[in-house]
């Protein structure tokens, strides 16, 4: 009986045993699991962690870029600072897989800018996913600044042909066109040359280039403000068509009322020529030409615009023609039959009743011939300025050209580029909404599931790394 009692506790003692193992078994199992869940929560908040700073690597990267993509439209585009106000937005812009919207603040209100050394404060909003990042830029506006073709004695947007004669450049400032040079037998350019191409039978003393982007040609904005201004000369009150033995001023119009401002508005009828010769002309002169027809500048010629440093325009839409000259001896009161200072007009401060003086004739300021009309330069023409055709420019005889220094320091209208816009150093800062919106602003709204083509990838705020 105590045998078998004993054998009945070892097996239950065996038993118990393998109770206990399972217990342990189970109870590593569950801390396995136990441990695994953790690791994979831990996992997961590590993932969303991850894709939570590279989103937001992502919309500080589209911010910047939506930076750089402001800078260089506030230099290009004259809408920006002609159409935007304080508070204006623009956007959304899709930038790569990322998308932003800009905000432009000026703390002057009203236009972006209107004086050199004027500042906004560019702000972007970029947005990837979720993840929303904001930055700004303060910008500075600079001097108003030139057209390039002021800079150069002669541009052509067509071509420029020399035959038969000789061109004198002054300075270092070269002939440009946009189109085909081309030097005849026996022609000579005395000085420097740009252009797209070159057909060269003659001789160019200077230095050749060959461009792949040409100088832009100003549009038509001077005309339309300076024949708001202007006093229409009425071409039937000329003798056969010709201005001469005459001053044409701000105080002198021989065929009617004076201008103040010094600017007269002239229209050829078709199949006619405005001729003009021996006489002085203190204005600014824009001459509308009609079809097949013609305006001559030929001798003893003193021209300079009173103020907007602009000589002469002429427009046509239809098949024409400008023909420049001038007379190389001195322009005699007394040979021409004309008083060129008289007393209601002086000539550089000095006037008289007398008949025995003698000018150097010359045109000063911008010709600029617009729209169709082919420009041909005769004998003795000079100019210091610039010349500027929409058209050809052909030069049959000796001509000479120079710049003039003073057309780049008081930029006539309608020929200066948009104010260059620069970002002040150590200006550029992260932001929040918070910052954005006591500045003026607003916080955007940004759909990301924009469908828009890319403009500008990869771009990096210049100083400042994505947070």
């Amino acid at each position: 009986m105590t045998h078998r009692r004993h054998n009945l506790d070892r097996r239950e003692r065996r038993a118990l045993a393998r109770g206990s193992v399972y217990v342990l078994v189970l109870g590593a199992s569950v801390l396995v699991m136990i441990v695994g869940l953790a690791a994979a929560g831990i996992a997961r908040a590590q993932l969303r962690s991850v894709t939570s700073a590279g989103d937001g690597s992502s919309a500080a990267t589209a911010a910047a870029g939506a930076i750089e993509i402001a800078l260089n439209a506030l230099n290009t585009d004259s809408a920006w600072t002609s159409a935007l106000t304080h508070g204006s937005t623009v956007g959304p812009l899709s930038i790569g897989d990322s998308a932003a919207v800009l905000t432009v603040l000026d703390p002057n209100g009203g236009s972006l800018v209107s004086a050199a050394g004027d500042t906004i404060r560019v702000f972007a909003q970029g947005k990837h996913r979720t993840a929303t990042r904001y930055c700004s830029v303060e910008v500075v506006a600079g001097a108003i600044e030139p057209m390039d073709v002021l800079r150069l004695p002669m541009h052509s947007a067509t071509g420029i042909s020399i035959a038969g004669g000789v061109y004198a450049s002054a300075g270092s400032s070269p002939v440009s066109t946009a189109g085909t040079l081309i030097l005849e037998p026996g022609a000579t350019l005395n000085g420097d040359a740009q252009f797209a191409s070159v057909v060269r039978a003659g001789t160019i003393t200077g230095s050749v280039t060959r461009l792949s982007m040409m100088p832009a040609m100003p549009g038509t904005d001077a005309w339309t403000t300076l024949t708001s201004r202007a006093i229409r000369l009425s071409y039937n009150s000329l003798t056969a068509g010709t201005l001469e033995k005459c001053v044409l001023s701000s105080t002198s119009n021989p065929v009617g009322m004076p201008n103040l401002l010094g600017t007269y508005v002239i229209t050829v009828p078709a199949g006619q020529t405005l001729t003009i010769r021996r006489c002085r002309i203190d204005a600014t002169l824009l001459v509308e030409l009609g079809a097949n027809s013609s305006l001559q500048l030929t001798e003893d010629i003193l021209w300079q615009p009173r103020n907007s440093g602009i000589a002469l325009l002429v427009r046509s839409t239809q098949p024409s023609n400008v023909s420049l000259s001038n007379t190389v001896a001195a322009f005699q009161e007394a040979a021409v039959g004309a008083n060129p200072n008289p007393i209601w007009s002086p000539f550089q401060g000095a006037s008289d009743q007398t008949m025995d003086d003698a000018y150097v004739p010359m045109v000063r300021g911008i010709i600029h011939v617009m729209g169709t009309p082919e420009v041909r330069v005769g004998s003795n023409f000079g100019l210091i300025g610039t010349l500027i055709a929409d058209g050809a420019i052909s030069i049959k005889e000796s001509a000479t050209f120079a710049t003039d220094p003073a057309l780049l320091q008081s930029v006539p209208a309608g020929y200066t580029k948009p104010r260059a816009m620069r970002p002040v150093a150590g200006s550029y800062r992260w932001e929040t909404a918070e910052t954005l919106t006591a500045a003026g602003g607003r916080a955007a709204s940004i759909d990301i599931d924009l469908k828009l083509p890319g403009v500008g990838v990869g771009v990096t705020l210049p100083g400042v790394s994505g947070r």
